[in-house]
Parts: structure tokens; sequence; C-alpha cells
């Protein structure tokens, strides 16, 4: 599997970012600096800010201000001085259900409020640093929960969803029936096309695995499309995650294409933690760096510190930010780790 080395910053935090010290004086680390943030609701999600104007908020491209009654989409494009707008999600391999993300916007009208509260919208966050062109999408989900809140100092629209959170919770495999010697890999094909898009290299990776092999006796699908995948990807020697609507298939105990450097000098903060070891698997490490909206589970992890070094891979990614926030761990990136074969 060939691999792009890529730095832990992304590549797109400017070098004057390169400040100060990380907590625990292991070294150099990020400065909270030059943060950006955009926030796409509803509407299809497009990856190009420069196709949008300068104004603060917009509707349609080119409308000042909200967009009125036939708007398709509200797009948020953060400035200093300018709404607040906290994030999280999280991912991990091999699940069967929705990852989860959160977001909270502070301070809309009521026209805003009143277009965001449709369940099932899509909420994209885009996050990174000002020399990140283009800006990185952070998570995507579709908010099945959205609620205003009212404290005294300012309006709170929340957004609660998953990603890809429709297919996990409603695609069934609908009890398709297939003949006995159908490939294995035919079966898996059609599950992952109800569960999400397949990643580069994917589909590839599952026809490799299920080369040759089929179901002697045929297969009845008859389960949510998800667990069935899952099953599916296990008999064949797989494992996967689903980020950003994303699926990406990657041999067991394996590591997909990313590789990253992680370091004191590309934002690692303080040192790995251990996780309580669990029998019978490698033993597990929680690190903290600046956030990096590119890094995704069942990546390649270089850790170099002081504390721990070595090859992993990541098993679950969390990344939360706070436009507002002035601390190191307002901007952040979460991962735990594991000893990786690849």
């Amino acid at each position: 599997m060939s691999s792009e080395r890529v730095d832990a910053t992304g590549g797109g935090i400017p070098a004057s970012a390169t400040l100060g010290a990380t907590s625990g004086g292991s070294g150099p680390g990020i400065a909270q600096v030059g943060r950006r943030c955009r926030v796409e609701i509803g509407g299809p999600i497009v990856l190009d800010v420069n196709q949008f104007t300068n104004n603060f908020l917009t509707g349609l491209p080119g409308a000042g201000g909200s967009g009125g009654g036939s708007r398709q989409k509200l797009i948020l494009d953060e400035k200093p001085g300018g709404l607040r707008v906290k994030f999280k999600f999280e991912w991990q391999v091999n699940n069967w259900t929705p990852n989860v993300g959160f977001v909270e916007i502070y301070g809309l009208n009521d026209e805003d409020r009143k277009f965001c509260s449709n369940r099932n919208t899509p909420v994209a966050v885009f996050a990174g640093y000002v020399d990140q062109d283009p800006l990185p999408l952070c998570g995507v989900i579709n908010a099945v929960y959205v609620e205003s809140k009212h404290p005294v100092a300012d309006e709170i629209t929340k957004f609660e969803g998953g990603d890809a959170g429709r297919s996990f919770a409603n695609a069934r495999a609908g009890g398709q029936t297939y003949a006995a010697g159908t490939p294995r890999a035919n079966v898996a094909l059609d599950l992952a096309s109800l569960v999400g898009t397949l990643g580069a290299g994917s589909k590839q990776t599952i026809q490799n695995a299920a080369k040759g092999k089929t179901f002697r006796n045929g297969y009845v699908s008859h389960a949510k499309a998800a667990r069935e995948f899952k099953a599916q990807m296990a008999d064949l020697g797989l494992e996967y995650t689903i980020s950003n609507q994303e699926l990406v298939v990657f041999p067991k105990d394996k590591t997909t294409a990313q590789l990253f450097l992680v370091s004191p000098e590309s934002g690692l903060i303080g040192s790995p933690e251990p996780v309580s070891p669990v029998p019978g698997k490698p033993q597990e490490w929680k690190i903290k760096l600046q956030l990096n909206a590119l890094i995704r589970p069942g990546a390649r992890i270089v850790l170099q510190s002081a504390r721990l070094s070595g090859t992993f891979r990541a098993m679950t990614v969390s990344l939360s930010g706070d436009t507002h926030g002035t601390g190191e761990t307002d901007w952040v990136s979460e991962l735990t780790i594991q000893g990786s074969r690849s």
C-alpha cells in the first residue's frame, strides 16, 4: 500500500504559528493563532470557499445577510469578532452505529434559526488555519436533533446527529436474495453502497479479499445494512471506517494510506497517556494535538515524543473546536492509538 508522509500540522499552519511551548514543557508547539472555521447548513456541501462572497452571513451565493425563504443553504464564514461556533466530532474503526457530532452556533437571528430548525438537515464544519486553502472538511452530520436555547448572554442553536446517520439508521438490506455461487464481493459491494460512498481503493481492497470466494448456498440479507456490512468485512478479514460519509476499507490490523508525523514540533500537546490494557489486545495510548481535520481512524501515526515513539494506527479520532476559545485545548484533535502492524 502506497503512503504519503504528511506532517501533523496538515501542511497548513503558518511557520509563524510554531511558537511557545506545549503543556508539559515537551518542546515547541502550535500557538492558537490563525484559526479559521466555516459552517454550511442545508443544501449541497461545497468544498471551495472562494465560490462565496465575503459577507459574514450569506444565503445563496451573492446574497448579503439572510437569504430569504427561497434560500437552500446558510453559510457562516467565521471572522474575528463574528458569531461563535463550537463543535465536536468523533469517529472510530469498525462501527455499526453512526459516528456522532455536535455543533453549537451562538447569536443567529430569528430568520436563520427558523431556517435551521428542520431535522435531517446536513450540517458541515470546515476548520483549520489561515494558510489552509481549501479549508479542510472537519465533520458533517445529518442533524436529527436541533434545539435553540435562550441564555441571558446569547442565543444558542445546537445540532446533534450522526455522520451518515440516515444510512446507518434507515438503510436495510431489504431481504435481497443471492443465488448459490454468488461472489462474496458482489454482496459486500451492494451492502457498502447502502452504508456510504466507497473511498479511493476501497472497492479494489474488497475485491482482492473476496477473490475466488462465493456463497456456496446463496445468501439472504435480512438486517440493517450497516450491521450486515460489518459482518461481511469481518468474514473477509477487513476493517473499515466511515467519516464524512466516506467508507474506507483496509485489511484487518493494518492502516489506511494516510501517514502522519506527530511530534511536539508539529502540535503534540503534553505526553501520550496509556489506556487501561485489555487482555489479548495491543496496548492503546491517548494523544492530543492541535486540531488537524485531515487525520481519520485507521491512519498510520509516526509518533515522536520523549515518553513514547514508534508507529501506531489511529483507532478513534475526536475533533473539537471553539472559535472564541483562547486556550491550547480549544482547537484540538484527540486520538486513541495502538501498535501498528503496517
